[in-house]
């Protein structure tokens, strides 16, 4: 009898894809912390005048303006700002420009807390 061959079979889609996916989803995520490190976190002198503003505001779009305004000073607006602004539009009907706010603050890397899913669910309930 002759001994049993072992046939080492290499198929690059089973071994290399995965890696080259990997490796391209990592692209993408490193591309996307560069782009959130443009911005940054306004510090509490600016951020509080900022969130009073956007109480202030007597619309929806005074309170995106200001949102706008604070990535303008070079800034990204955090939870708490994009939480207020949300409500505006909450109160205002317009749950359509509440999730549109709710998901760039998502692209952005803001994470939401209860506060913003509340403002975006009573959002959606007026609408």
């Amino acid at each position: 009898m002759m001994p049993r061959r072992h046939i080492c079979f290499f198929d690059p889609v089973l071994h290399v894809l995965p890696a080259v996916l990997l490796l391209l989803s990592l692209l993408v995520l490193l591309n996307q912390a560069e782009s959130f490190s443009a911005l940054r976190k306004p510090p509490k002198s600016i951020a509080i005048p900022f969130m009073a503003r956007i109480k202030k505001a007597r619309t929806w779009r005074d309170g995106e303006r200001v949102l706008q305004d604070i990535e303008r000073e070079g800034y990204s607006p955090d939870v708490f700002h994009y939480s207020a602004a949300i409500s505006k539009c909450a109160k205002a009907g317009k749950w359509r420009k509440a999730l549109s706010l709710f998901k760039r603050m998502q692209s952005q890397g803001v994470v939401a807390n209860v506060i913003t899913y509340s403002a975006a669910i009573s959002a959606c309930e007026k609408g």
